[in-house]
């Protein structure tokens, strides 16, 4: 393994674990009442398995991945914004995909319901990444050197990371095949498998 390589690895996992810290903060903020957010109860309230299912998932599947993905991008020296939108849209796809998957069944939740997870969340995360992502990655396609792409990106992606977090933790699914049912929800709506 190279020294880019390891080194965006590292650093796409310890910002990944920056941005679930700070989610949880704004999860537990209003439950304290008073206490700082360094203050012994705070830290032994936080979900510090969730921030390392997070930093893994970041660090050492998706940053390898991505690393790959700038590699390709760049050699197949397309318009800037032809390049933007596959970002967008393929790779934007896939990570958010994995990511959900991943962390998910890092979780203990069956194939099944994490798929369940990334049909729920995938499309309106790829909405939401169109208010950020795109003038970031102009910028970042077009004047970052090609080993320090994913850098740019995971520094970008702290308050990113935070909503992903969020996103992530919100209420889990059961799956039976052809259905999903809600935990704690009396609606059932079909998905097609």
């Amino acid at each position: 393994m190279d020294n880019v390589l390891l080194m965006n690895m590292v650093i796409a996992g310890v910002l990944m674990g920056v941005g679930d810290q700070l989610a949880q903060s704004l999860e537990l903020y209003p439950l304290m009442k008073g206490k700082t957010m360094f203050s012994r109860s705070f830290l032994l309230q936080r979900d510090w398995q969730r921030t390392f299912r997070l930093c893994f998932t970041n660090g050492i599947v998706l940053a390898p991945l991505a690393m790959k993905w700038y590699a390709l991008l760049d050699g197949l020296a397309l318009p800037l914004l032809v390049s933007v939108l596959l970002d967008q849209l393929l790779w934007g796809a896939v990570t958010n995909s994995l990511f959900y998957f991943v962390t998910k069944y890092l979780e203990g939740e069956s194939v099944m319901n994490s798929i369940v997870h990334v049909r729920r969340n995938v499309p309106l995360t790829i909405r939401a990444a169109f208010y950020l992502w795109p003038l970031v990655q102009i910028v970042n396609l077009s004047m970052v050197p090609l080993e320090y792409r994913l850098i740019v990106m995971n520094i970008v992606s702290v308050p990113w990371s935070a909503y992903l977090s969020l996103k992530s933790a919100s209420a889990p699914t059961t799956a039976s095949p052809g259905h999903i049912k809600q935990k704690g929800s009396e609606s059932e709506s079909s998905i097609e498998m």
